[in-house]
């Protein structure tokens, strides 16, 4: 099924359609289902480029789409492995919008929560870094949001500077904990807003989705 892509993302795809075509390439944006090979047929990539050497399969999200998109691990599995295949995943530097949350936001529950940890770990096991990053921290924020919310300690449209402090003084986060958090909170702003991260970022996405897992079982508990 097709995604709508928004503005941003579709700039993105038309350049990266000039790009590869200008190297060589032979481009198909939003190819059919009959211009896809069977193992590809069920999933719905934003573009495939090829040429003698190989065939690249792209996918293009923004920050708000990318952790709203489970047709990436189809894709990302159907090619692992494939000789001559490969898998682009590009995320767009996202615009910022007015404030953190609408008034029609929902945050994930704790079902949601653990498909996107596990749809992070499938990611990173991929080697796609920044996608894992990214929606493990969506999973990480949507469980301290939660229990903020049932716990009564802070509303649910907080900041996230706010909402972790918050916590943190009340005793739900350790002091390891947010300091954790508050790095990675950092890291989340330098990824989407188009900057390097240096060095990998399997330590702190690790350290991301086991303390996400603490707080999904002391939610549980509580």
């Amino acid at each position: 099924m097709k995604q709508h892509m928004n503005e941003l993302e579709r700039k993105r795809l038309l350049d990266l359609a000039r790009e590869y075509r200008s190297k060589g390439y032979e481009v198909i944006i939003e190819p059919g289902t009959k211009q896809l090979p069977d193992f590809l047929a069920p999933s719905s990539p934003n573009m495939i480029a090829w040429n003698k050497e190989e065939t690249v399969v792209f996918a293009v999200k923004s920050q708000s789409t990318l952790t709203a998109s489970p047709e990436l691990h189809d894709i990302a599995q159907a090619i692992y492995g494939r000789r001559g295949w490969r898998f682009e995943l590009v995320v767009t530097n996202s615009r910022e919008r007015g404030s953190i949350l609408t008034a029609t936001d929902e945050v994930l529950n704790d079902a949601e929560i653990k498909n996107k940890l596990q749809e992070a770990q499938l990611l990173s096991e991929q080697e796609f870094g920044e996608a894992a990053f990214v929606i493990a921290w969506s999973a990480a924020e949507a469980v301290m949001r939660n229990i903020a919310e049932k716990e009564r300690i802070a509303k649910e449209k907080v900041s996230f500077a706010s909402l972790s402090k918050n916590l943190y003084v009340q005793g739900v986060l350790d002091k390891p904990q947010y300091d954790v958090l508050t790095e990675a909170s950092r890291v989340r702003n330098s990824i989407i807003h188009g900057y390097k991260e240096p060095g990998s970022l399997s330590s702190i996405f690790e350290k991301v989705v086991s303390i996400t897992y603490e707080l999904l079982t002391q939610s549980a508990t509580a």
